[in-house]
């Protein structure tokens, strides 16, 4: 039923008391303040995923979520001047097959890219039934890499 159908709240006075309409419930309910403002509560807009935790070997992991998704992905160095790696993404289908995934470069030169360099931050654009595999290199030098995404939507 549309809001301007349902009874406002009253306090104990009778008399009308602050209030809002909570569209998942289909009713007014009681607002709180406080110096003249609403108090809120933020809804978590993203989730984190971690694709590589300070790894120095060569991996794989999928990210198993199929709804459709936007994925920033910060892949970064332990030691940004002596530790260099790269990865790849890869869109998996249910069948297990696999097809190389473009993202856009988002640090620098903003760009197409298909390998991604340690110290560059790529989002990716998930279609729903997908999985989105990244592979990475082992890295050279004596530091460690790190992905962890930022997925949206």
């Amino acid at each position: 039923m549309a809001a301007h159908n349902k009874p406002l709240q009253t306090a104990s006075s009778g008399t009308f008391a602050p209030q809002h309409f909570n569209r998942d419930t289909d009713n007014y309910e009681y607002s709180e303040g406080k110096n003249g403002a609403l108090f809120v509560a933020f809804k978590s807009s993203h989730e984190e995923f971690v694709f590589i935790d300070k790894s120095s070997t060569a991996g794989i992991k999928d990210y198993t979520v199929l709804d459709e998704k936007t994925i920033n992905i910060p892949f970064i160095s332990s030691d940004p001047v002596g530790t260099k790696s790269t990865l790849s993404a890869f869109l998996v289908d249910s069948s297990g097959n696999e097809y190389q995934k473009q993202g856009i470069r988002q640090s620098g030169v903003m760009d197409i890219v298909d390998i991604v360099n340690t110290g560059e931050v790529v989002t990716y654009s998930k279609p729903a039934g997908f999985m989105l595999r990244i592979k990475w290199q082992k890295p050279t030098g004596a530091g460690t890499v790190s992905a962890k995404a930022v997925i949206v939507q």
